[in-house]
């Protein structure tokens, strides 16, 4: 393929994104004080951290009001749970997860936008970070990627309900 076709492939699928986030700015009415977290993977460590420290994170920004773009079922079944300040738990598919880091690729557009993944979007590295001296995904997550400034031990909220998988996410540790 030649690289004219590729920059015109990703100019369109930046252009995708934009819309998305066009299209999701005006859905939400989205402010100052309101944040976006992008799940772009099926990745349930990843999905879990995200969710177990997203109270910490809220405070640390003041945050009125948070959506989780996401197509993990986990997520969309009890991402409420931990926090009330979600206003929505958007269902994204992979594929608009991937226009829209494209589009955030091009040019950090908002601060707003927060993208859980040690991988994505091009360029991320941070997974071969686990393990050196003694980091864990959670620290990553906690203190890389939501930037808090240390990484507490919390606690899930109680499922009573009978899903097996549920009950497989919110066991991770």
């Amino acid at each position: 393929m030649e690289i004219r076709q590729i920059l015109e492939q990703n100019i369109n699928k930046a252009q995708e994104g934009r819309n998305l986030w066009i299209e999701i700015c005006n859905k939400y009415k989205l402010g100052d004080e309101d944040y976006v977290i992008l799940m772009p993977s099926l990745n349930a460590e990843y999905n879990y951290y995200a969710l177990l420290h997203l109270s910490e994170f809220i405070d640390r920004v003041r945050a009125e009001k948070i959506i989780i773009l996401t197509y993990d079922e986990n997520v969309k079944k009890i991402g409420k749970m931990f926090s009330n300040k979600i206003c929505d738990i958007y269902d994204f598919s992979r594929e608009e997860a991937e226009y829209l880091m494209k589009f955030y690729c091009l040019y950090m557009f908002t601060d707003k936008l927060i993208i859980i993944s040690l991988e994505e979007p091009e360029g991320r590295n941070g997974r071969q970070l686990i393990g050196k001296k003694g980091i864990t995904l959670e620290e990553l997550i906690a203190i890389g990627i939501y930037g808090l400034k240390e990484c507490k031990k919390i606690i899930p909220p109680n499922y009573n309900g009978n899903d097996e998988k549920i009950k497989k996410f919110l066991s991770i540790e």
